[in-house]
């Protein structure tokens, strides 16, 4: 699914839309949390997760959220990262709003 974002910027939730690469380096570079972690080990936490991406109206990522879930019970929001570029325009609490207003975890223990 894709949805609007201010300003030409939209979200989707789609894999194959995902730049492994990018996340990565945020996660394992910028992120305190997640701080050394291996591409290998980013790589498998995308493929089992809902991944829902923040891209600029040119199709570059500059946002991540992953759920993680086991589609029935839970659902936990976990690496949330938002370009240091793209800060203060709001874009975070769109990509927050739209990963909680996500079908696949309503009705789930979030």
């Amino acid at each position: 699914m894709r949805w609007p974002a201010p300003d030409g910027f939209y979200l989707s939730d789609e894999r194959e839309a995902v730049d492994v690469d990018r996340v990565h380096h945020w996660l394992s570079d910028e992120s305190y949390w997640a701080a050394g972690r291996s591409r290998d080990v980013v790589q498998r936490s995308l493929d089992a997760s809902l991944v829902i991406s923040l891209f600029t109206p040119a199709g570059v990522q500059v946002g991540v959220a992953r759920w993680v879930s086991d589609g029935a019970t839970f659902a936990w929001l976990s690496d949330v990262f938002l370009d240091s570029s793209y800060r203060g325009r709001g874009l975070g609490r769109v990509l927050i709003a739209t990963a909680l207003a996500h079908p696949r975890v309503q009705g789930l223990q979030r």
